[in-house]
């Protein structure tokens, strides 16, 4: 009884798995035709190349070949910072006007497609082992991770006059952090789970230099920011990374980022954002 189950649920994973491309590739057409923006198809054809690569039960060098198309297409966009899908305001109440670009909190509904395209290669492309610690160590080392990064990180860009202490508290905190979280998501979804994976997989005995070029993209992707951010934003993908590959999972680096994000938004000013 249980191995008719098993057999069950495994074929309708592999129905979900064809059935889960179809419905955003079709949800990018339709957008396409609403909006007539031409931008909508560099999406399209990345998330193509992604579905190419869903229907392969294990990885070779044609899959490979899709993902290096459709990482450069994602890269494409969130180096030029384009804003290819409809941005969907969460509420006109969340005024952070010392932290975000804009007068509303915005959900960045491109970079967020761009993570959903990419998350189910992960489990393709991530490392088989798991981390060596027990549950209870890696919560830990997540907290450990996280005061250090908070002290390094707040003492440079204070000396460095990058930000200025100033606390400000948001309206209506949950919808907030809500929308801080799933930024983290999607970030950890492509540069670590998807980027660092990849770059690990062609550079498996150098993990240390694998880190630091997952983070100097992760921070170029800001470039347009201003050098200030984007050494900061490098500066804490340098510790995702590192967590990312101590525990092997997601989740952990996930946490870390949107702690980070919070403190920064809550208990700082950016100059060069205002």
């Amino acid at each position: 009884m249980f191995s008719h189950i098993k057999i069950a649920l495994h074929r309708s994973q592999e129905g979900c798995q064809q059935v889960y491309p179809a419905v955003l590739l079709w949800l990018l057409l339709v957008i396409f035709l609403i909006t007539g923006n031409a931008q909508v198809m560099i999406i399209f054809i990345m998330t193509f190349a992604n579905a190419a690569q869903y229907i392969q039960p294990s990885r070779d060098r044609v899959s490979d070949v899709f993902m290096g198309i459709s990482i450069s297409l994602a890269l494409y966009i969130l180096f030029r910072q384009l804003t290819v899908l409809p941005t969907i305001p969460v509420l006109e109440i969340l005024k952070m006007r010392h932290h975000f670009l804009g007068d509303t909190l915005n959900l960045d509904s491109t970079l967020c497609f761009i993570a959903l395209s990419f998350y189910p290669l992960i489990r393709q492309i991530k490392p088989l082992q798991k981390a060596r610690l027990a549950q209870a160590s890696l919560v830990l080392l997540t907290c450990l991770y996280a005061v250090f990064a908070t002290g390094l990180l707040v003492a440079s860009t204070l000396l460095t006059q990058s930000v200025q202490f100033k606390f400000t508290y948001p309206s209506m905190f949950i919808i907030w952090f809500i929308n801080i979280l799933l930024i983290s998501i999607s970030e950890e979804i492509i540069y670590r789970g998807v980027i660092q994976n990849m770059l690990n997989k062609y550079m498996p005995q150098k993990g240390i230099v694998v880190v630091f070029l997952t983070a100097l993209i992760y921070g170029f992707s800001n470039f347009k920011l201003g050098f200030e951010i984007m050494a900061l934003t490098s500066l804490c993908g340098v510790f995702y990374g590192f967590l990312y590959r101590a525990t092997k999972e997601l989740r952990y680096p996930v946490v870390l980022h949107g702690f980070l994000n919070t403190i920064y938004f809550i208990f700082f000013s950016v100059p060069v954002l205002t």
